[in-house]
């Protein structure tokens, strides 16, 4: 049972980076919207915002230096 529940999460959590990143890409708010609300329900809002500096901040600051 342990080693199901893990995998679901796996592939959850990668759903929601998937959903995420595509969000951001597009600018879509109601995705972005139903993304947030997501990891904020399974109390992974933390996964968010570490997503949020990979995808976004990490490539912004690699642009400005």
């Amino acid at each position: 049972m342990v080693k199901r529940i893990a995998a679901i999460t796996s592939t959850l959590q990668k759903k929601l980076e998937a959903a995420f990143q595509e969000g951001l890409r597009t600018g879509e708010l109601n995705l972005l919207s139903r993304v947030l609300r997501t990891y904020a329900i399974i109390d992974k809002t933390r996964d968010a915002e570490m997503l949020f500096r990979e995808v976004t901040v990490k490539r912004f600051m690699n642009e400005v230096m």
